[in-house]
């Protein structure tokens, strides 16, 4: 798997860019608070001093290779130039600027981790500090992350570095467990697109671009500071969750929410087919080439530690436990209304809502940071009787309200109605649907 392919592991006498720090700490609970700190102070001298710095994560955590990201952003030396490379177990990423309930289906989500407990990892929803879009991470993909100066910064420059490492030969193709290949294999020529994705495209023999066979493989996202900047992306080389993605990436409740933030834009994508060791080393040489030195380190994390055993250095253990609070989760999400009916301020027609609701049902929501702002349902009693039941529920976490029938109880008796409940549950909740049966497929863990 890609996650225990260890760069350093190559032939003895064979020449490694990435430099295996002699340094590293084993985690045991015997060493003193100051000495079971993750990074040692030579690494972290390397972090703040060094021009050209080559890391690679050896965990699977998308929380803690997130806040090392950060980390990196924050503390290394100011005109040096960052290549951060790292593989995360399954999870779903969002954007610093998304709404959860516009771009992932929540109950579903919810669903798979209920499914997945006592396995290897559950599916986890995570908010990246920067902006861009929503992306499906497991261990089929690699994420590569380059940090450079604020003035050398352009959003083409380390895509097209990226474009060049997979450019070479491609004879390798994975499969899986039938026996079938895993990805699109050699032929198809990357390019980094006007979105600043990378493609592979085929052209026919007249050099006519076949945009039916375009396929999305990697996509990008940035975070800009005065001084520092941050672009980071994907690469999607042998993930076997690929069918899974539009049913977790699409939300039963988009048709019902006008939103501000910013929206993903769909895109067919593949698999490369290109082992994950393989195009970590092209990377690392394409990028060591481009900056003149084969100098370069990997940041470690011990395999299988769990969290509680090892002391972090405080900033990224402090930013490990904002990434995971629900109040960064969901409560950074900007302001949002949802309505089963046109408005002023969204006239769009709406889905037919199901039969089994009232016939005058109707609901309408609009939160902030997450939390409720206003709330007004009608259908039930007198027609067009509209029940406020906003002062039960205002400034109350709308992610925290996991089961819809506590939401009926500050209605009269005869407002009660579990159809509405259900409907709104599979809209909103973040908690599994209740109704929902098990199904025989499950999200993959290997590569």
């Amino acid at each position: 798997m890609v996650s225990s392919m260890a760069l350093t592991s190559l032939r003895a006498g064979q020449r490694s860019l990435f430099y295996s720090a002699s340094t590293r700490l084993s985690f045991t609970s015997r060493l003193p608070y100051q000495a079971r700190r993750f990074l040692s102070d030579i690494q972290i001298e390397r972090i703040k001093t060094e021009q050209i710095q080559v890391w690679h994560s050896r965990s699977n955590n998308p929380y803690f290779n997130l806040a090392i990201e950060h980390y990196l952003l924050q503390n290394s030396h100011p005109e040096s130039t960052v290549l951060f490379l790292y593989v995360n177990r399954p999870c779903v990423v969002i954007g610093r600027n998304q709404n959860p309930w516009l771009e992932v289906n929540l109950p579903q989500l919810a669903l798979e981790e209920a499914r997945t407990a006592g396995r290897p990892s559950p599916i986890e929803l995570v908010r990246r500090r920067s902006g861009g879009g929503t992306v499906f991470h497991d261990l089929g993909n690699v994420n590569w992350s380059v940090i450079c100066p604020s003035a050398n910064f352009t959003r083409d420059k380390h895509a097209e570095m990226v474009a060049r490492a997979l450019g070479g030969p491609r004879p390798w193709y994975l499969e899986d467990n039938h026996g079938r290949p895993i990805g699109i294999g050699g032929g198809g020529k990357p390019r980094v697109n006007e979105r600043h994705d990378i493609v592979l495209e085929w052209t026919s023999e007249s050099g006519v671009v076949d945009d039916e066979k375009t396929v999305k493989v990697s996509g990008s996202a940035y975070k800009l500071t005065r001084l520092r900047a941050l672009h980071h992306g994907t690469m999607l080389l042998s993930s076997r969750n690929l069918e899974r993605i539009p049913e977790l990436l699409r939300s039963p409740a988009e048709p019902y929410i006008k939103a501000r933030g910013v929206d993903s834009v769909r895109s067919a994508v593949a698999n490369v087919g290109l082992p994950g060791d393989i195009f970590m080393r092209r990377v690392a040489a394409t990028f060591a080439a481009m900056h003149g030195t084969t100098r370069s380190s990997i940041l470690r994390q011990s395999s299988g530690i769990q969290e509680g055993q090892a002391e972090l250095v405080q900033e990224i253990k402090d930013g490990m436990t904002e990434l995971k609070s629900r109040g960064w989760i969901y409560g950074q999400t900007p302001k949002f209304t949802f309505s089963t009916h046109p408005t002023e301020d969204d006239p769009r027609p709406r889905p037919p809502l199901p039969l089994d609701l009232p016939p005058d049902f109707r609901f309408r929501l609009t939160a902030y940071h997450g939390k409720v702002e206003d709330v007004s349902i009608a259908g039930f009693g007198r027609p067009g009787e509209e029940h406020d039941i906003g002062g039960q529920l205002i400034k109350k976490p709308l992610y925290d309200l996991a089961v819809w029938d506590s939401f009926f109880n500050h209605l009269r008796k005869e407002c009660s109605s579990p159809a509405a409940a259900l409907w709104l549950h599979r809209m909103l909740s973040t908690a599994p649907t209740p109704e929902t049966p098990e199904r025989s497929s499950y999200l993959s863990y290997e590569t």
